[in-house]
């Protein structure tokens, strides 16, 4: 049987757009019931101004409380120099930063051109390799700018190509808004694995536009193994316009799991966490196949 691995991203991308505010022992709790279920890689948190990101002022405490008392693996989102340094006070293992594939989006994101972010890019993989952090280079809005439109598939190969020469322990494509459709998505994995280790790649949908399970199949089909999807299919970039909610978790390994394919995550107890997470958000929460999942439970 093939095999897929699920990093679930919905305590950092899920929930920094989200207007109800988690206390830390609620994050930990919806945390818990997803590790109860199998998934074993987590994006924790961004090490942001809480200015920014009000959702995300107490990542230095949650990694805190969760390091060394686990399996998983947590991600800490450092957009710069000095979130690295807060991820580092923290002891954390991976950290991600973020390249986008156009200058509107970098700035609105960062302040900064790709230019300016690429290098500093370089300086954080670099002071993260001496501290034997694994990291993560997130390739953003790899089909369409929410400013600039369209992405040329050749701009993102070249971002790609640069990124990798800066040796990170990953590379993720993020559909930032959505926008890709299987056929642009099936060129485009195509020619970016050729400049980059194929096993280093991930993927991060977001389903704007209803299309991110026919792209994660695409992904799959063109040798990625690597998933980024989120609890509920909650998400959203605050800082490009358009973006809605990611792939939902549940959708990705039903999809999977109906094709042969392993994810090491119980559905059942999947359903238990999207539970988790609806008690505290206050509102209905879960991807396309929640009310299927539950009414056959109850068969």
């Amino acid at each position: 049987m093939s095999q897929v691995f699920i990093c679930d991203v919905a305590l950092r991308d899920g929930l920094q757009s989200q207007k109800q505010f988690l206390t830390l022992h609620e994050k930990l709790e919806i945390l818990g019931a997803m590790e109860h279920a199998g998934i074993r890689e987590f994006e924790l948190g961004s090490f942001v101004r809480p200015d920014k990101v009000p959702q995300m002022a107490d990542t230095k405490d949650l990694f805190q409380l969760v390091s060394g008392n686990s399996e998983s693996r947590f991600i800490g989102l450092t957009p710069n120099m000095k979130g690295f340094e807060s991820a580092l006070a923290v002891k954390a293992k991976k950290i991600a930063v973020v390249a986008t594939c156009t200058d509107t989006l970098s700035q609105k994101n960062f302040g900064n051109n790709v230019e300016q972010i690429i290098a500093e890019i370089g300086n954080i993989l670099e002071e993260a390799t001496r501290e034997n952090i694994e990291t993560r280079v997130y390739v953003s809005g790899i089909f369409e700018c929410p400013f600039e439109g369209a992405v040329p598939k050749d701009r993102v190969v070249e971002i790609v190509k640069r990124v990798s020469a800066l040796s990170p322990s990953e590379i993720c494509l993020a559909d930032t808004t959505g926008a890709g459709n299987p056929s642009d998505a099936e060129r485009l994995f195509e020619e970016t694995l050729q400049v980059c280790d194929r096993d280093s790649v991930s993927v991060h949908l977001h389903d704007t536009r209803g299309m991110a399970l026919a792209l994660a199949w695409v992904a799959f089909k063109s040798g990625i193994r690597k998933f980024d999807s989120s609890l509920g299919g909650l998400g959203g970039c605050p800082f490009a316009p358009g973006a809605s909610g990611n792939v939902a978790t549940e959708d990705l390994v039903v999809m999977f799991e109906q094709s042969g394919v392993s994810t090491g995550i119980s559905i059942s107890k999947l359903l238990d966490a999207v539970d988790c997470l609806e008690k505290y958000i206050k509102r209905p929460v879960g991807g396309k196949t929640v009310n299927w999942l539950k009414s056959q439970e109850r068969k």
